[in-house]
């Protein structure tokens, strides 16, 4: 009977067992579908896409974060849309950090200025989501080395295959995923649901738009309990083959 209460216990833990940060990511290539590096169709879609790359507001869910911030490079004219973007994907964000029309030509000044807005009104600790389409990886650099001890993670979007990433990389949510288990952030439980939604209603489609890096080859290293790591390669099968004859 005791043997029996105990499991019990175990199983309740594995459910709840998301570990307490916040997250700043940016918004175009990272959370939306933008094409950035293509001025016209990054207007287009700046204007009137509101699709995420799939898995990433689902991810968002399942981390939990205590707050989940939003530091965007676009105009503040561009905030209603926005808005509407992140009611449509159903994210609840704490706040949208967008430029001022004078900030227009210091993008990197800004976002760095906005993050430590944010970790100084804060004493939470920080997962930081970009991509290695412009400037993320330098500004994320840059702030975890001004603040070692608040940031648990970097992750960068692979959206140019041609551009070295320094920190993690991840091509679909759930890349993320996978790190935020082996880091205990994530519970059994939790990793094996996004895998399931991967398996079975994953739109890979938006998870790897034209523009975007898809991988061809099963690239997966990580060593996982033997349950996650079958079901994880599995997920990772099936973004190979759709990749191959995207």
């Amino acid at each position: 009977m005791a043997k029996k209460i105990i499991l019990c216990c175990l199983f309740v833990l594995s459910i709840n067992s998301a570990f307490s940060v916040s997250i700043i990511t940016d918004l175009d290539d990272t959370l939306k579908i933008t094409n950035v590096a293509n001025k016209p169709e990054a207007v287009w879609n700046a204007l009137f896409n509101k699709k995420a790359f799939w898995g990433m507001p689902q991810l968002m869910q399942w981390l939990q974060p205590v707050e989940l911030y939003i530091v965007s490079a676009s105009p503040k004219l561009l905030n209603q849309r926005i808005e509407k973007f992140l009611d449509h994907n159903q994210l609840q964000v704490r706040q949208v950090y967008t430029r001022e029309l004078s900030e227009m030509g210091e993008k990197e000044q800004y976002k760095l200025a906005s993050i430590r807005n944010i970790l100084r009104q804060s004493d939470e600790s920080f997962i930081l989501i970009g991509d290695n389409v412009q400037i993320d990886e330098r500004v994320y650099q840059r702030i975890k080395k001004e603040f070692p001890t608040r940031i648990l993670a970097i992750y960068t979007h692979r959206i140019n295959a041609d551009i070295a990433i320094e920190e993690i990389a991840f091509s679909s949510a759930f890349d993320i995923a996978v790190q935020e288990y082996k880091q205990q952030r994530l519970s059994w439980f939790e990793i094996m649901e996004i895998a399931k939604s991967f398996l079975l209603s994953a739109d890979l489609a938006t998870t790897f738009p034209r523009f975007k890096f898809c991988p061809q080859e099963n690239i997966f290293e990580v060593q996982l309990p033997w349950t996650v790591q079958q079901t994880a390669l599995q997920v990772y099968k099936k973004i190979n083959r759709y990749c191959r004859t995207r």
